[in-house]
């Protein structure tokens, strides 16, 4: 990561997949927020991501969706 960037730490749900030239969209504490564009990522795990904008370093502790613990559930095909 650039030292000279400002650093964000923040918990937030990744709402599109983070790649270089795109920018991120996450959402925390009911907001929406895109940076500018991505131009390395750091670390990328299920549980954290760190990646550096134009302007930024990220490092992004990342919430689950709500109901993401019932698409662990066993699904059955319908006849």
């Amino acid at each position: 990561m650039n030292p000279d960037k400002r650093v964000v730490h923040m918990q937030a749900v990744v709402l599109a997949p983070i790649a270089v030239g795109n920018r991120a969209i996450l959402s925390s504490g009911g907001r929406v927020i895109l940076t500018s564009k991505v131009v390395a990522v750091h670390t990328q795990t299920d549980e954290k991501v760190c990646f550096e904008t134009l302007n930024t370093n990220y490092c992004v502790t990342m919430v689950p969706f709500p109901l993401a613990g019932a698409a662990a559930l066993p699904m059955y095909a319908a006849a």
